[in-house]
């Protein structure tokens, strides 16, 4: 017996309302959709997530007129600043943790940001209503 029962009946209102997440089979290694006999595939859930996670954090927000302003990361502008890595670290986070959560990401954890010359490396896991998966960009 839980102390606030109508906020979890809520909780699985708002996801069960929600449609199933899909996106186009991605390979992440070439950068591109992956097709299987020539055609393109659909994955939904966690592997849907992290596909639009991926493609999310490559797109520079603000910057394409083809997109929503709520669409892309703000990670690019961090890249050659001069900062400590806590405050990169503090910033990196809080700008994913903008461009990602929504009603299909709950949470981001077990976040590595890693600042290898002009590049950041981050990986972390995402919390979805699907389940968890990890994120490597």
């Amino acid at each position: 017996m839980s102390l606030f029962p109508k906020k979890k009946i809520e909780k699985k209102e708002i996801e069960s309302n929600l449609p199933m997440f899909t996106e186009y089979k991605w390979d992440f290694d070439k950068d591109e959709i992956k097709l299987l006999d020539g055609k393109t595939e659909i994955v939904t859930g966690v592997e849907a997530l992290k596909v639009w996670v991926y493609k999310t954090l490559k797109t520079d927000r603000y910057k394409y007129l083809g997109y929503s302003w709520n669409y892309g990361s703000e990670i690019e502008d961090l890249l050659g600043k001069v900062m400590g890595q806590e405050s990169i670290n503090i910033q990196v986070e809080k700008r994913l943790r903008d461009a990602l959560i929504n009603d299909y990401i709950k949470d981001l954890d077990e976040m590595l940001i890693e600042n290898v010359g002009d590049k950041l490396n981050i990986s972390f896991t995402i919390d979805t209503i699907y389940g968890r998966g990890s994120i490597n960009v």
